[in-house]
Order: C-alpha cells, then structure tokens, then sequence
C-alpha cells in the first residue's frame, strides 16, 4: 500500500511544479538544472529535480532519493507525470477550477512544509553543536570467541566450549597479538563473528550508543572502546554470547552534520513545530465557525496536512542504555592453545 502513497506524493509536487510552465515563473527543470536524464515528449527531466524534491518533500520521501534504486524510481514517476501532465493540458484540465483550486491549497502547503523544515534544521544544528560529543564515533575492530552452546552472531554450527576453555583461548590469542602478530591477522583465522571475520574484526565508526551493537548485547563493548587509547588492546570483555578483544584503530571524532542531521532532525522536529505554530497562534487573529467553533473531540490530535512528514507529536528516539563492562580474570595459556 505503500507504493501508491510514495506515488500520489511525487505526483502531486511535480504538478505543482509543472503548473509554473508558463508565464514568468521558473519551471521545475528551469530551475533545478544538473544532467539531464529523460525527455518526454520535449519536457525535460534533470537530476537537479531530483534534488529539489528531495529537500521540499516529507521526510518519508526524501528517505527514497538517498539511494540509487529509490531515484530510479522516483525518476520513473516524473516521467509518468510528464505523460500525465500532456494529456491533462489536451484535456482541459489545467483550466478546471477545482484543479486550480487544489494547485493554490498544495502550493500553500508546501512553502509551508519548506518553512518548517528550515526551522528544523536549524535547531538541528544548534543541538549538534551544543551536543558534539554525543555524536562521537570511533573505529573499533574485535575478536570474538563463544562458549556453550547459546545462538551468537555466527551461523551454523557453533563450537562447544567451557566458559573457561574460552577465556582460556581469547588469553591464548591476546598473547600472540602483545608479541607481535596484527590483530586483524588473528582476527581473520580466529574470531568466531562471521559479519565481521574477514574484515579482521573491523565492526567500522561506531558510536557510545550505536544500537546495533547494543541489540546485540555489546553495551560493554563500547563502553570499554571509549575508554581506550588508539592502537591498544583490551580485554576479555564479557558479553551475552562471549568474549571480545577489542581493538581501536582512530580515536573519537564527532561524525560529520550532514551524516547526522536525518536522526537529530527526527528528535527535534516535533518540539520545534509545537515552538513555532505557538507563537504563530500567539501573533495571530483566529476565528472559527460552525463546526469548529465546537470543542474538539477529546484525544484528537490535529492532522498535520503534509507538514510533519511523520505522525503528529512523535518524541525523541530513547536512548539505548549501556551496559556495564564485565572483564574477565586474566588466565595463563593451556597446553595446546594457539
């Protein structure tokens, strides 16, 4: 059901945008520019127009034009609008005075929507600098050997160990790295996570609250990781399905805004629309007849027409909590470990 959505959403902002194809106003292909990348019957497609929908539209909307496949498809639906367009003007229809009306009530809601959005983002950046360290992230690499017999990150047959066979071969393996051998060598031959395996361990940038570690139950992980100097190692650390060498490769950094923006704009954008539409209340001359003179039903919440992009009073995402780290005691090498 999704599909007709994302459609009747491309459509109606590329007949916006196709009613300015006269007179003085700009039209959409005009204005946007960048390489071309279809004609239809003599209108042209640009990528720039991809590009300015993907800052006016919903947020929904802009989630697809962040990918190759979600602009393939998108592209194909302004082509579909070009036909459609065609065969409205042939028709009569731009004429139509509900339609003119509709075009007037959708422009409205746009600039809007553009509105709102700029206010967004600019609380967006004000909480990014005012909240970098949240936002730090490191390249973190490890190791990981499993006990027992519960599921973990590897699929297929598990080994079956003690947990002290295994704090016993992580020591083993830590011995050879402090003389010597890299610890994505090691990695490579020895870690039982196979997502991460043949990258030696590498888990990429992460953050204190990257929740896909957290899901797996490495809030320990973390927490160590950013107590870490680079290029050391630490560890046994204790996990739900094992134990971990860690390794940091690059010490904290705050990710780029641009690479953030989406998640703080998330957070904030419902306090910031509550911000803006009570002052704006305060400012303005209301008055409602009929109907809405009534009192609203009790626990109706107002409908957004398009401004929010998501469901009205949505709150900012919990952070995940961390767990605390559990080292395992230090344990000499058995006879036969590696």
């Amino acid at each position: 059901m999704k599909k007709p959505q994302r459609y009747c959403a491309v459509l109606l902002l590329g007949l916006c945008a196709a009613c300015t194809k006269g007179g003085d106003t700009p039209s959409a292909s005009t204005l946007a520019g960048g390489a071309l990348l279809a004609t239809v019957n003599g209108s042209t497609i640009t990528a720039g127009e991809l590009e300015l929908l993907r800052e006016l539209a919903p947020p929904h909307l802009q989630a697809q034009l962040t990918t190759p496949a979600g602009r393939h498809r998108v592209a194909q639906d302004l082509i579909d609008r070009e036909l459609l367009y065609a065969e409205s003007v042939k028709r009569g229809l731009d004429h139509d005075p509900k339609v003119l009306a509709g075009i007037d009530m959708n422009r409205r809601i746009l600039i809007a929507t553009k509105l709102l959005q700029t206010e967004i983002r600019k609380a967006a950046q004000q909480y990014y600098d005012a909240h970098a360290a949240e936002f730090e992230q490191l390249a973190l690499s490890h190791l990981f050997i499993t006990f027992g017999e519960q599921r973990g990150p590897m699929k297929g047959p598990k080994p079956v160990r003690t947990e002290k066979e295994a704090v016993t071969l992580i020591n083993a393996l830590k011995a050879r790295i402090l003389k010597g051998e890299t610890f994505a060598d090691v990695a490579r031959e020895y870690s039982e996570d196979r997502a991460s395996k043949e990258e030696g361990g590498a888990l990429g940038r992460v953050r204190r609250n990257e929740s896909r570690l957290i899901r797996r139950g490495y809030g320990a992980l973390l927490e160590t990781a950013f107590g870490l100097t680079p290029e050391t190692i630490a560890g046994p650390v204790k996990s739900p399905e094992g134990y971990h060498l860690l390794f940091v490769t690059a010490p904290p950094q705050p990710a780029p805004f641009d690479e953030v923006a989406g998640e703080i704009e998330f957070r904030v954008r419902s306090d910031v629309r509550s911000a803006l539409l009570e002052g704006l209340r305060k400012e303005a001359s209301i008055t409602r007849y009929g109907e809405l003179a009534e009192e609203a039903p009790a626990k109706t919440p107002p409908h957004d027409l398009g401004t929010t992009g998501q469901a009205p009073h949505a709150r900012p995402l919990p952070q995940a909590p961390v767990r605390p780290t559990h080292e395992a005691p230090p344990e000499a090498p058995a006879k036969g470990t590696p």
